[in-house]
């Protein structure tokens, strides 16, 4: 049987199982068809998301489903866990 207990930590979530830590900020580069694709899928399932592109269409985009926008990708970095990149 599993156990799951979530707690925050620096404004992260963190979801325990068995000893061990998946920590729940992910990032995004590049929020064109596949990265917004897979930021929305991200968003959905239950994730914080922060994400950065150079189209500020595609920012709010972003903002319209719930995630955070950055304003470099060095400050995705900074922010999460786990960063995708997407770029042509």
């Amino acid at each position: 049987m599993f156990g799951f207990t979530s707690i925050i930590d620096d404004n992260r979530v963190k979801t325990k199982m068995k000893g061990s830590s998946i920590l729940k900020h992910i990032g995004v580069i590049g929020l064109g068809n596949m990265g917004m694709a897979m930021a929305k899928n991200i968003i959905t399932s239950g994730f914080s998301l922060t994400g950065y592109d150079l189209e500020d269409k595609r920012l709010q985009a972003l903002k319209d489903l719930g995630g955070q926008i950055a304003q470099s990708p060095q400050e995705v970095g900074q922010q999460v866990d786990t960063v995708f990149c997407y770029g042509a």
